[in-house]
């Protein structure tokens, strides 16, 4: 099979439409607000059954409509959302149980390709807020583990709301709140940012110990790059500062009690993994005010490669990449080629400019199916 047929209902841009995709690398060249977004993000949905990074399904639904269905010639192999009468989309999501073969280019169950993305909010992401520098981070680790750590994610953030609503209440109604609940729910967001907190600093200590080797990437003056993390300590009065290297005893005992008067004087949970923070420095100063946006977007990109490194599995890398060539000169064009795109086995570029690059350039009207 030469290519593979995709059939679009409902999703984004698309009300109904059919498209071949390309089984070989290839950049999707095309103008602005074409649809380029949404293709690539059906794609990455359909390989992954989950929405494309920083969005959720909701977004993804076409306007006005109940229902969106992203498939295949594969019977097996969709992804399908529809509002439910509670008014929550909900989605079912199924990939094929055999191998698939493309001319070589082989989906097998058993070693599914990783798929890592780069989007143009990438560039902003370390210059973002806490909350979404966090998102995006553990994104990448959940991507290498496979230690339960996107289960530990939502799990927490479950519990921080249902914290949150316990001070709103206290708030609004003094010594209503119950003791024991205050202090399950506190101990089960200490056990979970426990195993957080240590996936998390496993990942930034292999990033510190491999981040020298983005100097190998770019020619640059810049001294080397360093990670400082901070974390919530045991005791609610104040956060530990964490240099990278240092030993981090997360078996602390929490004074719950103390915590909560002051969780309820500040109207907010104070204590969790959903409270970390990073930067990265070079001579003790943040990349983001240093590097420019050429240079931050290869750093952005060294990141995310790097990460793949980490995978517990050893699987097939695809890359699926939204805009990253455009403002990039042809010499950081073939650095990320060089560095990353030649070693995947396939990836699909968007952009509004062919890049400088050794791969099939096709528009969306080339790829798009007569009915």
């Amino acid at each position: 099979m030469d290519n593979l047929e995709l059939n679009l209902h409902n999703w984004r841009s698309y009300k109904y439409q059919k498209i071949n995709l390309p089984l070989n690398s290839f950049s999707l060249i095309d103008n602005n607000g074409s649809g380029k977004t949404s293709l690539i993000s059906a794609i990455f949905s359909l390989l992954t059954g989950k929405a494309w990074p920083s969005t959720s399904f909701n977004q993804h639904l076409a306007t006005e409509q109940s229902y969106f269905g992203v498939g295949t010639s594969f019977s097996d192999w969709f992804l399908n959302g529809q509002i439910r009468p509670s008014g929550r989309l909900g989605t079912v999501y199924e990939k094929p149980e055999h191998v698939l073969d493309f001319n070589g280019l082989q989906l097998d169950p058993q070693a599914w390709p990783i798929i890592q993305t780069y989007t143009p909010t990438d560039n902003l992401w370390l210059s973002q807020s806490r909350n979404s520098k966090l998102q995006r981070l553990d994104q990448l680790i959940a991507a290498s583990s496979n230690s339960g750590f996107e289960k530990a994610i939502k799990t927490l953030n479950k519990l921080v709301k249902e914290k949150q609503a316990m001070i709103k209440r206290e708030q609004d109604f003094p010594n209503s709140a119950d003791p024991i609940l205050i202090k399950t729910v506190t101990e089960q967001i200490t056990s979970t940012s426990q195993l957080i907190w240590t996936q998390r600093l496993g990942f930034f200590q292999f990033i510190d110990q491999n981040i020298k080797l983005f100097r190998n990437w770019v020619a640059t003056t810049i001294p080397p790059i360093k990670i400082r993390w901070s974390m919530t300590k045991a005791g609610p009065n104040k956060q530990s500062l964490l240099l990278q290297g240092q030993e981090v005893d997360l078996n602390h005992t929490l004074d719950w009690q103390s915590l909560w008067q002051k969780e309820v004087i500040v109207g907010r949970v104070l204590y969790g993994a959903q409270r970390d923070d990073f930067v990265f420095e070079s001579d003790h100063r943040d990349v983001v005010g240093i590097f420019s946006r050429g240079e931050m977007r290869l750093f952005v990109l060294f990141l995310f490669s790097l990460s793949k490194d980490n995978f517990v599995e050893e699987r097939p890398t695809w890359w699926l990449l939204d805009d990253v060539f455009n403002e990039l000169d042809k010499e950081r064009e073939k650095i990320i080629y060089d560095q990353i795109l030649s070693k995947s086995q396939f990836f699909m570029a968007t952009g509004t400019k062919p890049p400088h690059l050794p791969t099939d350039i096709f528009s969306l009207s080339e790829l798009i199916k007569n009915n």
